[in-house]
């Protein structure tokens, strides 16, 4: 597994909630 892409696809889904 990826481990950088899960942590920037964490880290994007984590703006959205914040931007939301």
């Amino acid at each position: 597994t990826n481990f950088i892409t899960n942590f920037i696809t964490n880290y994007i889904f984590f703006i959205q909630i914040n931007s939301f």
